[in-house]
């Protein structure tokens, strides 16, 4: 059989002959058009699947058509508000390296390297402010459309003769609107690696082959870049696909046209160097996500290392068909939904003589490799970078739907050679399999969702509808030519379609069953009450400060509102920064903080100078600052309600003097926030004597069980179980002694944060929710003696309390006392100067001993440089949290800070130097000559053709499989056509050695070439 190459006829290569433009400008015009005759078609591999994207968001109410929007799961509670951030940074509005809007503050790069890390993110700053949700779709639209382009031209590239347009395109559609890029489009930065992971593998073939390293380089950097977390899966990837590809299409020197000695290590060698390079251009994204990681995430879970069985592998196969989704939970199975074409084809390149043995046990290999990923506890953990992923499992899935498109469309192609009665058994062995579906019950049913994993009608009707159909039109296929081949594809590609769209749409549906999708006016709602509040109070006050809010749409709301506070849930957590906030008596926990448990002692000691509210707060923070009537609301539009601004008095700078012993302060042995924040203010106001801010109120005896039992546990906790049955209530009932007409605070001292047991409080006509981590308010006592009920109601019945002696879990604020000591520690305050950024900050303070300890509410970070009068000095961990540094002589100072953690440093000098070497070999390619690895072959335009062009060589030019494109270079391993590119060139060589040395033609086969 003739070379792919040699199938283009040289009529069809006039143009190669024609006198060329000879302005650059002419030649760039006339270059394009040579590159949309031959790629042009792929445009409709970039629109079919965005207008999709789009229609299945419109039938779901997408606004302004409905109240739709494209948020769901941690795109709608995490996700939205970081990309917020990224369109402030982009608008200088925000910092890239440092962030005051997380919990107290912390890096922001590792944020950044995990969530929106994307190019692709960087056209959110071209959008207004207001039109995020709109952003992101088209986002979403964007990257569909060029997974259906680059996996296009993947496939462009590996046909084994003309392309055929409609063939590539029908491929191209399955994996572009494949249920993994369906139901985790909402992981915008996870869908990259998707988008480019073609790219990647003609790198990697182009890499073997000819040793050309641009795509490869570049792809492979692009995507550790856009995100490094599913880049080490990727990398892990290439490594595979390197051995598959060399080993799968090894004969006949296919894999080494050239005949290079020692091809093989010298390969791998050059695999090596390039992926160092193309690493080393994503150095700041890895070094900054891993000093990230270093805070408390790689240690954030302990996964067990026991080999176990994770999925029922029989039934896992369902996980092949339409409408499949089960869900997203941890008990969630991989999503491969790639098309009922794809599988029905595979089984039929098994059986197909016209693919060599050594390459499909090579595909069988690699495809058994990721079943057995899935299924093992042990692999699936090593591709998850060695920890446990919460919830979203198999992560990774995407990269056997690449495989498996790939080897359906190289069956496709050769359709006509495959055996009937091979593809009738395949048909009748999936038809089987999903007759029988509904009789497997629980197995394959996830019981935590709302609705069944097998929908009847989607699944089985929908993949029993699509088998026969597709069996017809593929035998129909087989039989006919030309125009009539081509009115079949397009029928198919078109029901294809269908099938993709109504699986992608019961995907979605499903998904929002299963864990909700918001809705649009709820997030701008919110926008729009609260961020001309917040742009109030930015304007009104110049100088550092924080500032929270008793509402909460999602935990990360500060970010997209530009408010500096102590909430936040993000993967890249500062643990210590966690804990100490749960001892300050705020609900924080796991990789989240919150905004509850305030009170006027913590949010004063840590800054928090303005609060946004509808509740009466005159008692401690006097008459609002700013009113409804003052914030910039549009005409008509009604708030979420009738928010005040409160300012603070007694709040704090964020950086203040403090006496020597809050240098050794520990608070390990204080089980309760107000114990430990009164431990705090004497050793900062450096007394013997404890400062009771917080006053405990006095407990009258044991409570009173009802319907409760008691025991001690190992670890000294009390455990009070429910014994209540039917309507009975299981309650504890105690008395106390108190001060009335003073707010009275409650909390239930425990060891860690690892028992959260919820309860229900009543006291003085008031009910509140105790869930285990936060100081709860529950009002004020009319009278001395305060009876106080708790209830419990959580799930699991249980309530686990420290045990300590003499205990109270009631305490008031003494008034004066706390006045008094908020006006010791206010002496010593360092005023930060306006222009200050999140990462350099500055100012002046005025010391009066020789020796200045100086706290920060700051987290401890290396990162930070702190410089007094021009000299720096050490920073001190306190409090196993926060930054501490002394000033040294008394007098006016000034002082800086200044945030560039040494490894982010690094990781630019590393980027930039490595992106530059790529940019300098890129200019140098074109210039770069190297000996021919066979006689008689040399460098043209970094193809390797023979000296003297055959119609086979100028076709392939004219074809564009050279110059700029010619990293993606096609493969072909079939039994009667593997080798036929080599077999070309070693033709090609030895006419070239025969011609003599004058130019001469040799003399015809059989001829004497004498004269």
């Amino acid at each position: 059989m003739t070379s792919p190459i040699s199938e283009t006829k040289f009529a069809d290569t006039p143009t190669l002959l024609d006198e060329q433009p000879k302005s650059f400008l002419g030649k760039t015009l006339h270059s394009l058009k040579k590159v949309y005759r031959e790629y042009g078609y792929l445009l409709l591999a970039a629109l079919i699947p965005a207008f999709v994207v789009y229609l299945l968001y419109l039938v779901r109410g997408l606004y302004p058509f409905g109240d739709g929007c494209v948020l769901v799961l941690d795109l709608n509670g995490q996700y939205i508000s970081f990309y917020e951030a990224l369109h402030d940074i982009l608008n200088g509005d925000a910092d890239l390296f440092y962030s005051f809007s997380r919990n107290l503050g912390g890096e922001f790069l590792g944020i950044y390297d995990y969530y929106v890390a994307s190019p692709f993110a960087l056209l959110l700053g071209l959008f207004p402010e207001r039109m995020m949700l709109e952003a992101l779709l088209a986002l979403f639209m964007l990257k569909a459309a060029l997974c259906g382009v680059f996996m296009g031209l993947y496939l462009h590239k590996h046909a084994a003769g003309k392309p055929n347009r409609f063939v590539i395109l029908l491929f191209s559609l399955m994996y572009a609107l494949s249920s993994y890029c369906i139901v985790q489009q909402h992981n915008s930065m996870w869908i990259d690696a998707v988008m480019f992971l073609p790219l990647l593998a003609l790198g990697i073939e182009s890499l073997i082959r000819y040793g050309k390293f641009r795509l490869y380089v570049f792809s492979l950097a692009i995507i550790v870049w856009s995100n490094f977390y599913i880049g080490y899966m990727v990398v892990i990837f290439t490594v595979l696909y390197c051995f598959y590809d060399y080993f799968a299409h090894n004969r006949n020197n296919e894999n080494n046209p050239l005949g290079e000695k020692n091809h093989f290590i010298k390969t791998f060698g050059r695999v090596m160097v390039w992926s160092v390079l193309a690493i080393g251009m994503a150095a700041l994204v890895i070094l900054s996500a891993r000093y990230s990681l270093a805070f408390g995430k790689s240690d954030f879970s302990n996964p067990s290392w026991e080999i176990t069985q994770k999925i029922d592998l029989f039934a896992f196969f369902q996980k092949f068909l339409p409408c499949s989704y089960d869900t997203v939970r941890p008990a969630g199975r991989p999503i491969v939904y790639c098309g009922i074409l794809t599988i029905m084809l595979i089984p039929a390149y098994f059986m197909s003589k016209k693919f060599s043995m050594r390459e499909k046990v090579a595909s069988a290999i690699l495809i058994l490799f990721f079943i057995a990923s899935f299924a093992t506890s042990t692999l699936d953990l090593i591709w998850h970078g060695f920890q446990k992923p919460n919830w979203l499992n198999f992560r990774y899935s995407f990269m056997l739907c690449f495989i498996l498109i790939m080897l359906a469309y190289r069956t496709f192609e050769r359709i006509e050679f495959i055996s009937r009665k091979a593809l009738l058994a395949s048909t009748a062995f999936i038809g089987l399999y999903v007759l029988i579906l509904p009789n497997l019950g629980d197995s394959v049913t996830i019981k935590d969702i709302a609705t069944s994993a097998i929908r009847p009608f989607a699944m089985i009707w929908l993949s029993l509808a699509c088998l026969f159909v597709y069996f017809i039109i593929i035998c129909l296929y087989g039989k006919l030519r030309h125009r009539g081949r081509e009115n079949a594809v397009l029928a198919l590609a078109f029901l294809v379609c269908i099938e993709l769209f109504l699986s992608a749409a019961a995907d979605m549906d499903e998904l929002g069953d299963d864990v909700g999708y918001s809705k649009y006016s709820r997030y701008n709602n919110m926008i729009d009450t609260f961020r001309p509040i917040s742009y109030k109070v930015n304007e009104y006050d110049k100088g550092f400060f924080r500032m929270e809010k008793t509402y909460e749409r999602k935990t990360n709301d500060n970010f997209a509102l530009q408010m500096n506070g102590v909430s936040l849930s993000t993967s890249t957590l500062n643990r210590a920064t966690i804990d100490y906030l749960w001892k300050m008596g705020y609900d924080s926990k796991s990789h989240n903080s919150h905004y509850t448990g305030g009170t006027i002692v913590n949010d004063s000691l840590l800054g928090i100078k303005y609060l946004i509210t509808n509740q009466d707060k005159t008692e401690y923070y006097g008459d609002p600052l700013f009113t409804r009537e003052d914030f910039n609301y549009p005409e008509g539009f009604e708030p979420l309600g009738d928010y005040k601004v409160y300012e603070n008095p007694y709040a704090l700078s964020l950086i203040y003097g403090v006496a020597d012993a809050w240098e050794n302060f520990d608070g390990s042995e204080y089980y309760t926030p107000f114990d430990y924040m009164n431990a705090m203010i004497t050793a900062m106001l450096g007394e013997t004597k404890t400062v009771q801010v917080f006053v405990p109120a006095t407990q009258q005896g044991d409570p009173v069980l009802t319907n409760v039992s008691k025991a001690t546990t190992k670890s000294g906790e009390l455990q009070y179980k429910s014994t209540a049955t039917g309507d009975d209530k299981a309650t504890l009932t105690y008395q106390y002694i108190v001060p009335t007409d003073t707010e009275l605070f409650f909390y239930y001292p425990l060891n860690t944060t690892t028992y959260r047991r919820e309860v229900s409080i009543k006291a003085n006509g008031k009910t509140a929710t105790f869930n285990g981590l936060n100081i709860v308010s529950i009002g004020k006592s009319s009278k001395t003696d305060m009876s106080m009920v708790v209830t419990i109601n959580n799930t699991n019945k249980n309530l686990y309390v420290k045990k300590v002696e003499n205990p109270s879990y009631v305490y008031y604020l003494d008034r004066a006392v706390f006045e008094d000591a908020m006006k010791r520690l206010s002496e010593k305050t360092l005023v930060i100067d306006e222009g200050y950024t999140d990462s350099h900050l500055f100012g002046n303070v005025t010391t009066t001993s020789q020796s200045q300890l100086m706290f920060t509410s700051i987290p401890y970070d290396e990162g930070w440089n702190i410089y007094v009068d021009g000299e720096r000095v050490d920073i001190i961990e306190s409090a196993d949290a926060l930054i501490s540094f002394r000033i040294d002589g008394a007098g006016e100072h000034r002082v800086e800070l200044r945030y560039m953690p040494t490894t982010i440093a690094l990781g630019l000098v590393l980027s930039i130097s490595c992106t530059l070497i790529f940019i300098a070999l890129l200019c140098l390619y074109p210039f770069i000559k190297r000996a021919p690895a066979l006689k008689g072959v040399v460098l043209i335009q970094g193809t390797e053709l023979p000296v003297a062009p055959t119609p086979e060589s100028l076709a392939e030019i004219s074809r564009g499989d050279i110059g700029d494109t010619s990293d993606m270079s096609p493969t072909e391993p079939t039994d009667g056509e593997s080798g036929a590119r080599t077999a070309q060139n070693q033709t090609a060589s030895q006419q070239q050695k025969k011609a003599p040395a004058n130019g001469k033609k040799p003399a015809a086969k059989g001829k004497s070439s004498k004269k």
